[in-house]
């Protein structure tokens, strides 16, 4: 696929919303005497107001920021959305959920013994999105706007934010502007699971690599991220960390070992598997079967287990996932669907999944940001010359007797390049081989299955999905059959 959202997809006009706020503020000027206005893109007034008589600065250090923020009263413009702009806001990520999977299925389709478990997080991917997005100026912004549809509801922008943590390091003293500060910022009048936080540290003096808060941020976000992954500390301007956690727990559960079918019956894994036996529910559509427990604590988290009947996860995203989805999500809302004890059967693991953010946006066709030559992201500080050098992104999902937890994490380094003039643009591509598996005779013996591919999606309160994943091969032994292939 070549874009993440296509062009003139009715349901996809909330899609980036988190853009709103970005538009509104990179524009902000200096404002009045308390405050510092902007405008959406439908037009209608942004205004940040501050409760003492200071004006609002065009650019600030971290310290100064923080300090502004103190004395910051309200954010104007917004408006609290009715339930026809949430099943609309719901349906915009599911979309961008079921699309984002499907581009990393059809890239890996063709892979030999293809074993990837992908996730896709959507909140993530709008952090990232709003991050970028609130840096980027000239052809980088042009480009981000023509990729994806710009909503303009500002509330619409904070509700994509739910249980992300953002965390910044400046080098010491470095001035960056107000609206881009502010874009990637929890404040707001609504209550919202999303946090930030902001330190200076030292990227120009080397001292960075000893901060011991940056080290700690980077363990705690994902085992994977660390800093081995900035080749250049001293060229970076603004080093940022998105983050998502989700845990939740489950009544009785039923350990036992059983037999997982990954590519078809021939491509079996033995496994331990854990069958859960309260508050299930199950819905049964034409091609899939689906399972819904709820597991939150704070926000009502729930976890779906959703089953094709017919084809590969692959076919089934391409065609069916969202509809099917959608049909699920409305059959079990609101605690509808017949409990059915032991019914949900999942994998116990604790693995560590590629996690789909930086890629889908290459996919799309941003390149610009990531190109140190053609990169225009001066609205970061207005001096220009940036471009964002990415980690890989990681996930870790860990299902246990005692429940499901998943962290996730995507790191960004705003770096200075002395090269970043305008120059030829580039884009991505996806190598792939052609697949071939054994055939076995049909006399063959195979143990009998318990589970077989699937989806796992996380759903909050309010339907949207938090992560996404495609499970083809949970860690097992594989099973052999009696008899070689012929």
């Amino acid at each position: 696929m070549s874009e993440i959202f296509q062009p003139g997809v009715p349901h996809a006009g909330c899609a980036l919303a988190l853009m709103a706020l970005v538009v509104a503020l990179t524009g902000c000027g200096g404002g009045d005497a308390n405050g510092v206005a902007g405008s959406l893109p439908d037009g209608s007034p942004l205004t940040l107001v501050r409760s003492d008589t200071n004006e609002i600065p065009d650019s600030v250090t971290i310290p100064e920021y923080k300090t502004l923020r103190a004395t910051v009263t309200s954010v104007t413009g917004g408006v609290v959305p009715d339930a026809t702009v949430q099943a609309a806001l719901a349906a915009d990520n599911h979309h961008l959920a079921v699309t984002q999977l499907n581009a990393v299925l059809v890239a890996q389709s063709g892979a030999d013994g293809q074993t990837a478990n992908p996730v896709v997080v959507p909140p993530l991917t709008y952090a990232v999105l709003r991050s970028l997005g609130a840096a980027a100026s000239g052809a980088s912004l042009d480009e981000i706007s023509a990729s994806f549809k710009l909503s303009a509801s500002m509330f619409e922008a904070a509700l994509q934010t739910d249980r992300i943590i953002s965390e910044w390091w400046a080098d010491r003293g470095r001035r960056f502007r107000t609206g881009f500060l502010a874009a990637n910022d929890a404040l707001g009048l609504w209550t919202r699971w999303a946090d930030w936080s902001a330190a200076e540290t030292g990227f120009a003096d080397g001292s960075a690599s000893g901060d011991a808060a940056l080290t700690q941020s980077f363990a705690a976000a994902s085992p994977d991220l660390s800093l081995n992954n900035f080749s250049a500390l001293t060229d970076i301007r603004l080093l940022a960390t998105h983050s998502l956690a989700a845990t939740g727990v489950w009544g009785a559960v039923t350990p036992f070992d059983g037999i997982f079918e990954r590519s078809g019956p021939q491509d079996l894994l033995r496994l331990p598997l854990l069958r859960l036996t309260t508050g299930v529910r199950r819905h049964s559509g034409a091609d899939f079967n689906v399972d819904m427990l709820a597991i939150g604590e704070l926000g009502g988290l729930r976890l779906m287990n959703l089953r094709p009947t017919t084809g590969t996860l692959t076919d089934f995203t391409a065609a069916r996932l969202e509809p099917a989805l959608a049909e699920a999500i409305q059959a079990l809302a609101a605690g509808a669907g017949t409990p059915i004890a032991g019914e949900m059967v999942l994998p116990a693991m604790d693995i560590t999944l590629p996690l789909q953010a930086d890629a889908s946006l290459r996919r799309a066709g941003v390149n610009l940001v990531y190109d140190e030559v053609n990169a225009n992201l001066k609205n970061l500080d207005g001096v220009g010359g940036t471009y964002v050098q990415s980690a890989s992104p990681a996930a870790r999902l860990r299902i246990a007797a005692d429940g499901l937890a998943l962290r996730a994490a995507h790191a960004m380094a705003f770096t200075f390049s002395p090269l970043n003039i305008h120059g030829p643009n580039y884009s991505s591509g996806v190598d792939s081989s052609t697949s071939s598996f054994h055939a076995y005779p049909d006399s063959c013996s195979w143990p009998s299955v318990d589970l077989r591919s699937f989806f796992l999606v996380l759903l909050d309160s309010h339907n949207r999905v938090v992560s996404l994943l495609a499970m083809q091969s949970p860690p097992g032994v594989e099973v052999a059959p009696d008899c070689s292939p012929y």
